[in-house]
């Protein structure tokens, strides 16, 4: 069992431009939403090769979740993007179309396919609801 960091550039440029137009509207806004006491609301990446320490910003409700998937959906993912056609085909979709994500490591597990080292794929995701 391994823990890899993996960060596509583009996507992390593409989402930190989302991240701060999501930012504005809640400024313009003028009111923060509450959230819940998520679980994974703070997490630290001390430690994790070559991974600057960023805190989420729950001001605007961002946060770290677990992703489940398979081998070749954490490929597609890591290497290209989440595939929004491609979104609830492998385990069903019970509130709609979307990108499920989950605080708990152990329910997004659930939500795995064991590859052939019978590893399951997780992918920690910075999230803004």
């Amino acid at each position: 069992q391994e823990v890899v960091h993996i960060e596509n550039a583009e996507n992390y440029l593409n989402y930190t431009r989302g991240r701060k137009e999501v930012a504005a509207k809640y400024r313009a806004l003028g009111e923060k939403q509450d959230w819940l006491d998520v679980k994974t609301g703070h997490v630290s990446m001390k430690g994790v090769w070559r991974h600057p320490e960023e805190p989420v910003d729950h001001s605007i409700n961002e946060y770290w979740f677990w992703h489940g998937t398979s081998k070749e959906g954490a490929e597609g993912i890591t290497d290209a993007d989440f595939d929004m056609g491609r979104a609830g085909s492998a385990a069903g979709s019970m509130l709609g179309a979307g990108l499920y994500f989950a605080e708990s490591c152990m329910k997004a597990d659930e939500y795995t396919k064991a590859d052939e080292r019978d590893w399951c794929p997780l992918l920690l995701c910075r999230v803004v609801l």
